[in-house]
Formats: C-alpha cells, sequence, structure tokens
C-alpha cells in the first residue's frame, strides 16, 4: 500500500468589545491511497482520491444576565467532501469483480451552547445541535444504483457542575449524538451488496463525575458513563450458504464504563497525566455476523475492555 496526504489549516481568533469574541477556522485536506491485498484464493485493487475542504464560524459572548456570569456560544460548520475509488480483483476460481464510483458530500452543522452560573457553587449548563449530511453518488458502472440520500437530526445536550468545596466539583451531563454512515458503509466494495437504507447511529450518554485538587500539583477526576446507541453499523451475514453480506443497522447496543484521570503540574511549563478507562460494550440483541451468531450480552468486537494513555 502507499499513499499521500496534504493538509492546510488555517484558525484565526479576535477578541472584540464587549465580553464579545469570534472565532474562524478553515482546512484544506488531500488524501490519495493505493491498496493492494493477496489472499490465499483471491487478490484485489483499490485506489481511492479523497479531498476536503470546510470551515467553522464561531461567536461567543462572555458577560452576565441578572448578574450571574453566562457564557453563550453559537457556531456553524460547513465542509464538501469529495470521493472517488476505483476496486478490481478476482476470487478464484474466476469471480472476478470491478467498481468504479465517486461521491460529493456536502455536511453543515448549527450549535449553540450556554453556560450559566445559577450560584457561584453551580453552573448549569444546556445546547442544541443541528446536523444536515447529504451524499450524491455515483456508480460508473451500474447507473441503478446511483442516488441521492439525505440525513439530518437535532441534538440537545444538559448538564450541571456543583463545587462544594473550593477544591471539589461534582457533575451529571446529558447528551445525544449522531454518526452519519460513511460512503463505503452505504456503498460495498468488491463482491459484497450495498445498502443505501443505512440509518444514522445514534446514542444517548448519561455521565455523572467529580473533579478534586489534591495538592497544588495535581488534580484527579472519576467519570462514570452509561451510552445506549441505537441503529449501530455491523457487517451482518445475508446469505450464510454463499457467504455473503452487508453493513447493516443492530438495533441496540450498549457501552458502559469508568474513567479515571490525573494531571501534574511542575511549574508553568510541565505537565504530566494518566488516562484509565474500562469499558464494556454488548450486544443488546442477537445478530448473526460474519464471525459468527452473537446473543444479547455477548461483546463488540475490537472494542477495548481496558485503555490506558499517559502523556507529557
Amino acid at each position: 500500500s502507499k499513499g499521500n496526504l496534504h493538509q492546510l489549516a488555517v484558525n484565526l481568533r479576535q477578541r472584540l468589545p464587549l465580553g464579545f469574541s469570534v472565532a474562524l477556522n478553515g482546512f484544506f485536506r488531500r488524501n490519495d491511497i493505493e491498496l493492494f491485498n493477496r489472499g490465499l484464493s483471491s487478490e484485489s485493487e483499490l485506489k481511492t482520491d479523497t479531498r476536503s475542504g470546510g470551515t467553522t464560524l464561531q461567536g461567543s459572548h462572555d458577560g452576565a444576565i441578572l448578574g450571574k456570569k453566562n457564557l453563550l456560544t453559537l457556531g456553524f460548520e460547513y465542509s464538501r467532501n469529495n470521493f472517488k475509488s476505483a476496486n478490481a480483483g478476482i476470487f478464484l476460481p474466476a469471480f472476478t469483480f470491478q467498481n468504479l464510483r465517486s461521491t460529493q458530500e456536502d455536511v453543515a452543522g448549527v450549535f449553540l451552547t450556554d453556560s450559566f452560573h445559577l450560584f457561584e457553587s453551580l453552573v448549569v449548563n444546556a445546547g442544541l445541535r443541528y446536523d444536515w449530511d447529504r451524499l450524491n453518488f455515483t456508480d460508473e458502472i451500474d447507473p441503478t444504483l446511483s442516488g441521492i440520500k439525505t440525513y439530518n437530526r437535532i441534538s440537545p445536550k444538559a448538564g450541571l457542575i456543583y463545587s462544594p468545596l473550593k477544591n471539589l466539583s461534582l457533575s451529571f451531563s446529558y447528551s445525544e449524538g449522531v454518526r452519519i454512515p460513511t460512503v463505503d458503509e452505504l456503498f460495498a466494495q468488491g463482491p459484497f451488496g450495498s445498502n443505501p437504507g443505512l440509518k444514522a447511529m445514534t446514542s444517548r450518554n448519561f455521565e455523572v463525575g467529580a473533579k478534586a485538587r489534591l495538592q497544588d500539583w495535581l488534580e484527579a477526576s472519576l467519570a462514570l458513563f452509561y451510552t445506549p446507541v441505537r441503529d449501530e453499523i455491523l457487517f451482518v451475514v445475508t446469505d450464510p450458504l454463499l457467504f455473503l453480506g452487508r453493513n447493516e443497522n443492530i438495533s441496540r447496543t450498549l457501552r458502559r464504563g469508568v474513567e479515571l484521570s490525573l494531571k501534574a503540574r511542575y511549574e508553568k511549563w510541565l505537565d504530566v497525566f494518566l488516562n484509565y478507562t474500562v469499558m464494556k460494550a454488548t450486544f443488546e440483541t442477537d445478530v448473526l455476523l460474519f464471525t459468527g451468531q452473537v446473543r444479547k450480552g455477548d461483546e463488540l468486537p475490537l472494542v477495548p475492555r481496558h485503555r490506558v494513555g499517559v502523556g507529557v
């Protein structure tokens, strides 16, 4: 395999009078990849060309409402992605395939968040985000697969931060999220089946946590999270005899766990941190995957139970 990645990013931020500020981000990215795979009874080649560009504009106001501190943020995002892919291969003894496809994707989002100090020791957070995604897909070999797919969703969030002591804060938060299917998930490579009817994955996240400053140079945080997921996208068997399949939505999965963080600071120029997460991700419904039959309570593949991060 080989590839080339070129990217450019520009970030600007300007403070304005009366507590206002504005921030602007712009980016362009091009990624060319060539992959060649050879198996015991197959070989295939995949070439992709991805070009992406976009911008984010965000305005904030740090002021007061009824004498209480308040931070309001409003932002807009837009990006355009162009994908081209060429895929060909052979499965012995004589099954061959060829794909030639291109996709134009337009992505837009609007978000509004507010953080209000109801009391000196109690902060209330709330926000809304609207996501819109449009995929214009063209199959150069089979025009019947070409089409346009659009997704949109409003995701809320809310939370509380309570500080009963100077060096201790307790928090609770609720948020919803969405993940749009990728082009590769919607439209299959090689001999497998496409599924333009895929739904977007959605999640609800409940989290309670505590953060404490143990010393002037050391702080620690602990968080417990519970995240039900709807319509997770996984590769499912559609024909067990011919061993064929395609991406499908799994109605319910679940992630829950605990995250612990420690952060130490030396002088003003050196930070050291340690993050540890233990998480269990399970199926909440029965489904037949390519790896075999799974039952409710079985764990999702490729999701680590333990994760440790260290940095300086």
